[in-house]
């Protein structure tokens, strides 16, 4: 994947480029994703926001446990790409949304009708 700063950060610069050290991290966040989601208590057919989206743990999690709908959004473009083609290998892609937004400003995800949109084109 070609990377913004944001995008090589999270997923190479944060693990000092180690393969073993980035399967080990995401591990262990597999567990507090899980947790994190029992917590939140996502019912059926519910929709999810995961602000600050990155590589999608939270949002994929939720998808996994039958959210009905899922808004990806970050600062990220090449990181929203990634979780796109995540979600469209996973067979999810209809269930998903994709906005380009910082967190401070959420302003581009609206309440409107629901429609599948490429990373940065809200």
């Amino acid at each position: 994947m070609a990377s913004d700063r944001w995008a090589e950060w999270l997923a190479v610069r944060r693990f000092g480029g180690d393969a073993d050290a980035r399967g080990r991290v995401l591990s262990d966040l597999s567990g507090i994703r899980e947790v994190l989601l029992d917590r939140a208590d996502i019912g059926r057919g519910e929709t999810l926001l995961d602000v600050g989206c990155g590589e999608g743990l939270i949002a994929l999690g939720a998808l996994e446990r039958g959210a009905g709908q899922v808004v990806f959004s970050d600062v990220s473009t090449n990181l929203l790409e990634a979780c796109t083609d995540v979600a469209r290998d996973l067979g999810v892609l209809d269930r998903c949304r994709f906005v380009r937004a910082s967190a401070d400003d959420l302003r581009a995800i609206a309440d409107r009708p629901w429609t599948w949109s490429r990373p940065g084109r809200s």
